[in-house]
């Protein structure tokens, strides 16, 4: 039994000896990080990377950057023992690099013991050199999303009263989700979300009825530390909505006369609007009046047009908003004059 536990201590010391030497002397607390975030930049951060000695210290930093470990072209050259932190320019939005942070460390020998007072001094050794070793520490990173640049077109649903827009997705191969705002024209925020996806549909939309601006922006979650990185929001796309017209056969008719009524809800915040005219569904509509905005709810029109005997005319009003266009105008009413 006693030649077991003499054999057991020099065993358990050369195992200990051994796991020190095959692990980098870092902190318990050293950290790598990315900070300061933009759609084409980061700020990599480190601390704590090595447990100095007085025999032991950083000589120098270096960081890699590439789309993985095997690709680094990017290279930061060697940095000062007092460098903390890097700002790697010139990426991709919407994309994830591989960064390695390189710390050289310089080891001086130990110092040769002193030769006793009275005893015979040794020969002087021949000195020993510094070791030099490098460790490296490497990190995913993301970028920020970039502006979403194309916002498609947009739709009232054929009951004109809700809503659907759809944009494109922004450049790069990050997964992301959607913040969407709705303004009125004087700046008031009416509605905001989030999305999944990238279409906004709303089977009932409360502002249909009024001239509005949509904006939107990516965001991406970082899978690890949940940090949020957010895009630049989209420039603002107006949203008009044809007014819908009324469909009382009192309020809409061509005379025996050959003279047009017809009423439909004001649109609040238009400028003015545009009565076509087609004899056809789709195609050849005529501008055949233009009307003023006008305070009261119902707008109603008379207009004396050469509408023909026993023939259907199709009948469309657009709106239209000073600085910002008008609508598609793809609703329609057909209208029959016939002669009774």
């Amino acid at each position: 039994m006693k030649k077991f536990r003499h054999l057991l201590i020099p065993l358990a010391a050369v195992l200990a000896l051994f796991l020190s030497a095959a692990v980098p002397e870092a902190a318990s607390t050293a950290v790598l990080k990315q900070t300061q975030t933009t759609s084409n930049s980061t700020v990599i951060q480190w601390s704590n990377l090595y447990k100095e000695t007085k025999t032991s210290k950083v000589q120098s930093y270096r960081v890699t950057w590439g789309t993985d470990k095997n690709n680094q072209y990017g290279n930061s050259g060697d940095l000062v023992p007092k460098t903390r932190k890097y700002q790697i320019t010139g990426l991709n939005s919407n994309s994830h690099y591989f960064v390695q942070v390189y710390y050289t460390v310089k080891t001086e020998p130990a110092a040769s013991p002193t030769t006793p007072a009275g005893t015979t001094p040794t020969p002087t050794p021949t000195p020993t050199p510094a070791k030099i070793t490098t460790y490296v520490r490497g990190l995913t990173i993301y970028t920020a999303p970039g502006k979403v640049t194309n916002i498609g077109d947009y739709d009232y649903l054929y009951t004109q009263t809700g809503f659907e827009i759809y944009w494109s997705k922004p450049d790069g191969n990050n997964q992301n989700y959607y913040q969407y705002e709705i303004y009125s024209r004087n700046g008031k925020r009416l509605m905001s979300g989030t999305l999944n996806n990238r279409t906004l549909y709303l089977a009932s939309f409360a502002y249909h009825q009024n001239i509005t601006r949509f904006r939107v922006r990516a965001l991406f979650r970082h899978p690890s530390t949940g940090a949020v990185l957010t895009g630049e929001w989209s420039n603002y796309k107006a949203l008009i909505p044809q007014p819908i017209l009324k469909l009382d056969t009192s309020k809409y008719s061509i005379s025996e006369k050959g003279k047009l009524k017809i009423a439909w809800n004001r649109i609040k915040g238009a400028t003015k609007y545009y009565v076509y005219a087609s004899t056809k569904p789709t195609k050849d509509f005529k501008k055949i009046g233009t009307v003023k905005q006008k305070s009261k709810k119902t707008i109603g029109i008379s207009l004396k047009k050469d509408f023909k005997l026993n023939k259907v005319y199709y009948i469309k009003v657009v709106t239209v908003v000073k600085g910002s266009g008008k609508s598609d105008g793809r609703y329609f009413l057909p209208i029959w004059r016939y002669n009774y």
